[in-house]
């Protein structure tokens, strides 16, 4: 790869056999997210102000069955599910023929939100 390719500094993390380039803030989170069967295929710590993860959709599945019962309590006393007030998206890569040949989920939140999605993912990994 050529260097300065990428906008933001770069590690090399190992994800399921395989070694990957990933943006240093969020290499463990991916790595953790893959560890438990969020299987993840693109990412970013900072897109246009968002964290992005763009997961299989067998991942995305399981990372919302894992996810689903993730409720804490906010600072004014009220029970919320962080998952369900995000930005999620749904994409359909095709090839030249129209027929469907990859599905993705894409996760995109607010970068200031990303600690909170650290100690969530701390509780899914048990």
């Amino acid at each position: 790869m050529k260097k300065g390719r990428y906008i933001h500094k770069q590690v090399k993390i190992r994800v399921n056999g395989k070694y990957i380039q990933c943006d240093k803030k969020i290499a463990e989170v991916v790595r953790t997210l893959n560890k438990v069967g969020c299987i993840t295929q693109l990412s970013c710590q900072d897109n246009n102000g968002k964290v992005w993860f763009c997961f299989t959709l067998a991942g995305a599945r399981h990372f919302w069955k894992m996810a689903h019962g993730l409720w804490y309590k906010t600072d004014d006393g009220k029970m919320e599910n962080w998952m369900y007030d995000q930005d999620w998206q749904y994409i359909n890569i095709n090839n030249d023929w129209g027929r469907v040949v990859e599905e993705l989920v894409s996760l995109r939140f607010p970068k200031e939100e990303l600690s909170k999605f650290k100690k969530y993912l701390r509780t899914l990994e048990g």
